[in-house]
């Protein structure tokens, strides 16, 4: 997994972050290299005060995760005990997007972070172990807005 923060012209679109997942022939570099068939993956902490603004997210499946015996990959994207507080669990197929615009299913709105350890999370699932995965990759964008840099903002 890769984390990127995007540059002022990359998140013109509103969101600041995105998180890389993808197949990797080297298992350490393998995003899908777990003998289950569900993972959760801590993807960007969250400080005291930080807000996802989870009205927008959004998850590009550029190539879908494949492998023999791996079957309805399915993505969801959320916090640290919801899982699906920003884009409800759907599948991936090459080319689609999921968005969520405005709450999903089972969960509501902005998320603040009361300061545990909290994160961005991203859940995989398939029918079988993810680790039969030999091709994929998804991005998932995100807004997230930082307490410390607000409080760097005065009048």
């Amino acid at each position: 997994m890769r984390v990127y923060k995007l540059n002022e012209n990359e998140s013109s679109l509103g969101f600041t972050h995105c998180i890389r997942l993808a197949y990797s022939a080297v298992a350490a570099d393998n995003d899908f290299n777990v003998a289950a068939a569900t993972t959760t993956i801590n993807a960007i902490p969250l400080a005291a005060g930080d807000s996802v603004v989870g009205a927008l997210a959004h998850v590009y499946c550029k190539t879908t995760p494949a492998g023999a015996g791996l079957s309805a990959p399915l993505v969801s994207v959320g916090v640290t005990g919801v899982p699906a507080q920003m884009v409800a669990s759907g599948p991936l197929a090459a080319g689609r997007s999921q968005m969520a615009i405005g709450p999903a299913a089972t969960a509501g709105g902005p998320y603040e972070s009361d300061g545990s350890a909290k994160f961005v999370t991203v859940t995989l699932a398939s029918t079988s172990n993810l680790s039969l995965a030999t091709a994929g990759e998804v991005f998932v964008y995100v807004a997230i807005l930082r307490a410390a840099d607000l409080g760097r903002v005065q009048g």
